[in-house]
């Protein structure tokens, strides 16, 4: 027995290294892509507890209808977002304009969860939820960034995220063949920017989220292509989408916000 009790007590930095390691392991693929739906994963290694209040806001905003900020602020470095006020709703599509570091990044790593707000409220369907937005984004939101991580697997697997998505949906939104003519026989290490950022957009577009993030999504994306990826985001059912773009056409949009050195500088209807 001594013998026994020895061995575990020699074996315990092993055990916590490889712990730590399980852990590291699950943050980075929550971090590298918040469309893997992992839900388990995170809340295992969340901060949170898994207590009624987050059972409460969760049953109430399955059907997302709108997301509130109200005098939101925070600082981050020489940076401040200062009393950002707005209200996202569904069936909208939204615009986060403006220079670089004018605070439209901050917005998208405030909805996510990535950073907390310091000052304000945040409401989702009228339910107050600072704090929890981290675990709402995983449920709820399907988020793409500029260079979104592209697993080193087959087209399929890819897009329809280890066959968590239905590729039906694809075929039900018509996409051209020719798109996906591209995509399906390259091996998903040697698509070009342009075609890993499509690959992202089919796989977002079938992921049956409610609120979708896009950071310059379709940046990389060549002249020829582009309208007809745009016009396939425009009849994606989105519920809200909201995008950050240098480079945007008003009309692929209900509402452009131009942000200006962490404030609203305008905010314009175009619907």
């Amino acid at each position: 027995m001594p013998t026994v009790i020895c061995f575990c007590i020699n074996k315990i930095p092993i055990i916590a290294k490889a712990l730590t390691v399980t852990i590291s392991i699950a943050i980075l693929l929550t971090t590298l892509d918040r469309d893997l739906n992992f839900p388990q994963i995170y809340f295992l290694f969340s901060n949170h507890d898994i207590d009624d209040k987050i059972s409460a806001i969760i049953n109430n905003i399955r059907n997302i209808e709108r997301i509130e900020f109200q005098n939101v602020s925070l600082k981050r470095g020489d940076f401040e977002l200062k009393d950002f006020t707005f209200t996202f709703e569904k069936n909208n599509s939204y615009a986060l304009v403006g220079h670089s570091g004018a605070g439209k990044s901050t917005i998208f790593d405030i909805l996510t969860g990535l950073i907390p707000i310091e000052q304000g409220v945040i409401k989702v369907n009228g339910i107050e939820v600072n704090g929890y937005l981290d675990i709402i984004a995983m449920q709820y939101f399907s988020v793409i960034k500029q260079h979104s991580h592209i697993f080193d697997a087959d087209f399929m697997d890819n897009v329809t995220n280890f066959s968590a998505y239905n590729f039906d949906d694809i075929k039900q939104n018509r996409l051209h063949t020719k798109f996906l003519s591209r995509l399906v026989n390259k091996n998903s290490q040697d698509l070009s920017g342009g075609e890993k950022q499509m690959l992202s957009i089919l796989k977002s577009s079938i992921s049956n989220k409610q609120v979708y993030l896009f950071d310059e999504v379709c940046s990389a994306i060549d002249k020829k292509t582009l309208s007809d990826i745009r016009a396939y985001i425009n009849n994606m059912n989105c519920g809200i989408l909201i995008e950050i773009s240098h480079h945007f056409n008003c009309s692929d949009y209900s509402h452009i916000i131009e942000m200006e050195n962490g404030r609203i500088k305008h905010a314009k209807n175009i619907s």
